[in-house]
C-alpha cells in the first residue's frame, strides 16, 4: 500500500516491485506523468538563470562557455541509497546547454575546499568575483539553486498530485 503522509511517500518501492509483476506498463506511466507536470518547473527554472555569462571569462566558443541553462526532469522510483533513510523519487537537473559547460563550473566552483585546485591562490580569486555577480549564495548553487528554493513548495505540491494519482490507481489495481 503507497502512502502519502505529511509530504512523504512511504511504500513506493515494495508497490513498484509489486506493480513490475503485475503490469509493467504503469511505472513507466508514472515516469511519464511525473516528467511532463514538472518539465515546465524545470524549463521556468532554467529560464531564471541569466543568459550573459557572469565573467567575461566564460565568453568564448570554447568547452567551458557560457550557454546559460537547460533543465530536465530524473525520475528513479525504485532507487536504493545504503544507509539512507530517504531516498530521492524525482530529480530537477539544471546543466549548461548543449556543448558549454560554463553554467555547470558557475554553479558549483569553490563549493567545496580547493585543496584540489592547481592554482590555489587563483581559484580563489574565480571564486571570489564569481561570488560578487551570483545572485545567491547557498551550498546548493549560486545561480539556479536559489531559484529552486524560491518555487520548491509548488513544485512539490504538484509532485505530490502525481503520486496521489498514481497511488490511487495502484491501490484499485492491488485491491482487485
Amino acid at each position: 500500500m503507497i502512502k502519502l503522509e505529511k509530504g512523504k511517500v512511504t511504500g513506493l518501492q515494495r508497490a513498484i516491485r509489486e506493480l513490475n509483476q503485475i503490469d509493467k506498463g504503469i511505472v513507466k506511466q508514472l515516469r511519464a506523468d511525473m516528467k511532463s507536470a514538472l518539465a515546465p518547473n524545470a524549463k521556468a527554472l532554467a529560464s531564471s538563470v541569466p543568459t550573459q555569462p557572469p565573467l567575461r571569462g566564460f565568453n568564448h566558443t570554447g568547452r567551458t562557455k557560457w550557454t546559460g541553462a537547460k533543465g530536465s526532469v530524473s525520475v528513479t522510483p525504485s532507487r536504493i541509497r545504503k544507509g539512507k533513510d530517504e531516498h530521492p523519487i524525482v530529480t530537477l537537473k539544471l546543466t549548461g546547454k548543449s556543448s558549454g559547460v560554463g553554467f555547470d563550473i558557475a554553479e558549483k566552483a569553490g563549493m567545496r575546499d580547493l585543496r584540489y585546485s592547481k592554482n590555489r591562490a587563483r581559484g580563489k580569486q574565480f571564486v571570489d568575483a564569481l561570488s560578487r555577480r551570483a545572485p545567491f549564495k547557498f551550498d546548493g548553487g549560486r545561480f539556479a539553486y536559489g531559484f529552486f528554493l524560491q518555487d520548491r513548495q509548488p513544485i512539490q505540491k504538484e509532485a505530490l498530485k502525481v503520486f496521489d494519482k498514481f497511488a490511487k490507481k495502484f491501490n484499485k489495481k492491488v485491491s482487485r
